[in-house]
């Protein structure tokens, strides 16, 4: 599954209008662009992916974000953090509108079919092809410390289909639980080194072998690599030296390369991650290669001039 049109309303330093992605999407321009591009595409899962929101209200400064609705996000609410008006284009309106067009993966189209044997609603959907619209409005409340979340419409191939009350039709819950997680935009926590490599789940086992293996190599070059409680490791010598002692740089491939490797998500978008040199080939061939582990990429490249 990749992004293949987004369009937001109402976020902050975001030009409106809608805009299409290609599987290997390279932006570059200046930093105060590429934030709220990058923002924009974390909200296409709103009406979904309580993680994905919780992390961005968290990046906006919120603080003890807690996150309502399963299996649709309803809303979220936070202790402090007032700066996250600024993240709405309007301050007498504070509301963003997400309308996001995903093309599905065979397996997924392929779940469609099925369910069309039950579902008569559902032909005319395949026809139109293997798109999945989701549609959602995000409000910020009067005391600047809750936002409402509000489904606007799902549409399957061109054709909607009721979000709610009883002409819902039974496959649709399932099918946007299954969207989770998959568009990520932070590289893989610290932490979650040391949990997979305690999970006896195969899939992720084989995830942390790839990633210690790929970080190995150019060009990542990170030999040593040891998944610990709290944060990985590497070996120098006699010494485990924490990830966090390393540069900056190190630590970003490292953080980058779990995620796609151990979390696998369909749709990656990179800010301030590894993007330039042979970075840019690696990433390409993470979607071009027969066992691409994603989908699509999308590196979003500062041009602002640093201080030397």
């Amino acid at each position: 599954m990749y992004v293949e049109v987004l369009e937001v309303v109402g976020l902050a330093g975001l030009p409106e209008g809608p805009r299409t992605y290609s599987q290997v999407e390279r932006v570059v321009g200046p930093w105060h662009t590429l934030r709220p591009l990058r923002d924009a595409l974390r909200l296409a899962l709103v009406l979904v992916d309580a993680e994905a929101l919780r992390t961005l209200l968290a990046d906006w400064g919120a603080r003890d974000v807690e996150v309502t609705g399963d299996p649709l996000v309803e809303g979220a609410t936070w202790a402090a953090g007032a700066s996250v008006r600024a993240a709405f284009s309007s301050a007498t309106e504070p509301q963003i509108r997400v309308r996001a067009t995903f093309h599905l993966d065979p397996p997924q189209f392929a779940e469609l079919r099925h369910h069309a044997l039950r579902d008569v609603r559902l032909v005319d959907s395949l026809g139109g092809g293997p798109t999945l619209e989701l549609h959602a409005g995000v409000r910020l409340g009067a005391d600047g410390r809750s936002l409402a979340v509000e489904p606007l419409g799902v549409a399957v191939g061109g054709v909607d289909h009721p979000v709610a009350g009883p002409e819902r039709p039974a496959w649709l819950l399932p099918l946007l639980r299954r969207l989770r997680g998959r568009v990520a935009a932070t590289p893989l926590p610290p932490a979650r080194w040391g949990e997979a490599a305690a999970a006896w789940d195969v899939d992720v086992q084989r995830g942390l072998r790839d990633a210690i293996h790929t970080l190995s190599l150019p060009p990542a070059e990170v030999p040593g690599l040891v998944p610990l409680p709290g944060e990985p490791g590497v070996l120098d010598g006699p010494r485990v030296v924490p990830l966090r002692w390393l540069p900056p740089w190190t630590q970003a491939a490292v953080g980058w390369v779990g995620r796609v490797c151990v979390e696998r998500p369909d749709v990656v978008v990179v800010l301030d991650g590894p993007t330039e040199g042979a970075w840019a080939a690696w990433w390409a061939r993470q979607v071009e290669a027969d066992s691409a582990p994603v989908e699509q990429v999308i590196l979003l490249v500062p041009d602002d001039e640093r201080p030397a």
